[in-house]
């Protein structure tokens, strides 16, 4: 999984996940990319009082919803463990990275795509 430092777990939880959303999945649909099995995805999780956003590798789909595994230990939200199988909206996918890394999308970070 991409590393994540905490300043990206604060910077989210303030009012910057929506846009960075839309910059993601706009970046997604500009290049014709569906996030398919093996990819990561970063995305919401919240216990109620508290949010974290966490990668997640996807292994699937559920009707419309995305199937995956977390592949972060949360700091913040209780109630998630990492490994454990989550059902994700696919409108809430703050990043993303192929199955390879050669594609990375976040407007959080100035990481490149692999050449």
């Amino acid at each position: 999984m991409p590393s994540e430092p905490i300043e990206n777990i604060r910077f989210l939880h303030g009012h910057h996940y929506p846009e960075l959303i839309e910059k993601t999945l706009n970046e997604l649909k500009r290049r014709k990319i569906e996030i398919r099995k093996d990819d990561l995805i970063k995305s919401r999780f919240s216990d109620g009082k508290r949010t974290e956003w966490m990668w997640v590798k996807v292994i699937g789909r559920a009707g419309d919803r995305i199937l995956g595994k977390l592949g972060n230990a949360p700091i913040l939200v209780k109630g998630v463990e990492y490994g454990e199988i989550v059902h994700i909206d696919p409108n809430m996918v703050a990043a993303y990275s192929n199955h390879d890394g050669s594609i990375f999308i976040d407007p959080l970070t100035k990481r490149k795509d692999k050449k």
